[in-house]
């Protein structure tokens, strides 16, 4: 027999997971009828068959912040974080997401105004380096809250899931010095916004440029914000201007898009792009040679083990070792991408 679920007794109820939730733990914030409602249907569909089987739950509810960007990226973090809401209702787990653009200012509005009790948790993918203070500010307070896909790692968080920056950056480095032949001209699409990872990104990258491909020149171009259609404005009139550039490292998401767009439309087959996540548009250019390598960083395996992690913690105080869930590195040519991607689905 197939077992009852939270959301199978809530679907019956018409009510949500957390208020069935409440009710099994016999919490004070539910009226008498809507409890007697929940506990009976619970013992009718086989959850509960006595009052002494009620075994009380304590309510936890998981908030997790992440962008409001509809992208294919956050698209299938938010599918890895449903699927852990799925699997924990059972244990009166309740997950909810808050979304704010992927700037401080927006995240700081979101978390000056979230009311959390001693029960709950945070997950944030943290859009700079003051997201730290409000990090710190929860902690205090009793809040555990943990960092995904962009560290805080100076914060009192408590634990990090996500991909090693710095590391990853060193690794597009490499590939692109060996694509390259060790030789020629290479711009960097950075971002000076504040963000943790996006700093470390760049500086693994031109670490290894130093070290091991001094005849690359490195041509830095910081831009204010992640956006795909300022990406590609400035690279377009970039390229056109310097024909000479034989390698371009965007360093974001939305910064790929917008490089492989320019190109497209520019036709520079012969540019070296090497840079981070799939989507339909990078594959695309993959498999046409506007793009030589993605570092696939997983968001579906980022957001699910963010979810399962934390309520480890809030369910046995357990933690992940050392602190970090680290998302491996995982190349992908136009060679391998569909193996990648289908193993990863």
């Amino acid at each position: 027999m197939k077992s009852v679920t939270l959301k199978n007794i809530a679907d019956a109820c018409n009510t949500s997971v957390g208020t069935v939730s409440r009710a099994l733990a016999n919490k004070p914030d539910i009226s008498t009828a809507t409890k007697t409602l929940i506990i009976n249907t619970a013992r009718e569909m086989g959850y509960i068959r006595t009052e002494k089987e009620a075994i009380p739950l304590e309510l936890h509810k998981i908030y997790v912040l992440v962008s409001s960007s509809r992208d294919f990226f956050f698209g299938e973090m938010r599918r890895g974080i449903y699927q852990a809401s799925e699997e924990l209702q059972r244990d009166g787990i309740e997950i909810e997401i808050l979304s704010s653009p992927f700037e401080q200012e927006e995240q700081i509005d979101v978390l000056s105004k979230l009311e959390i009790t001693a029960n709950d948790a945070l997950i944030v993918c943290s859009a700079g380096r003051r997201i730290g203070d409000y990090i710190d500010h929860f902690v205090d307070n009793g809040i555990p809250v943990a960092t995904l896909y962009t560290d805080a790692s100076s914060s009192k968080r408590l634990f990090f899931c996500g991909m090693d920056a710095y590391s990853s950056g060193r690794l597009c480095a490499g590939i692109m010095g060996r694509f390259m032949a060790k030789k020629g001209k290479v711009l960097i699409l950075g971002c000076f916004s504040g963000n943790e990872t996006l700093d470390n990104r760049f500086a693994g990258f031109c670490s290894v440029m130093q070290e091991d491909f001094s005849d690359i020149e490195i041509v830095p171009l910081l831009q204010p914000e992640d956006n795909e259609e300022i990406a590609f404005r400035t690279i377009r009139d970039y390229l056109t201007r310097n024909p000479e550039i034989s390698g371009i490292f965007p360093t974001t998401y939305h910064y790929i898009h917008g490089v492989l767009k320019a190109c497209m439309e520019l036709q520079r087959k012969d540019i070296t792009v090497v840079g981070y996540d799939t989507s339909p548009l990078v594959l695309e250019c993959l498999y046409n040679d506007y793009c030589d390598a993605i570092i696939y960083q997983n968001p579906y395996l980022q957001g699910y083990m963010s979810v399962k992690s934390m309520a480890q913690y809030l369910l046995n105080k357990s933690l992940p070792n050392d602190n970090l869930i680290n998302i491996s590195s995982r190349i992908i040519t136009k060679y391998n991408a569909k193996m990648v991607i289908s193993a990863n689905c």
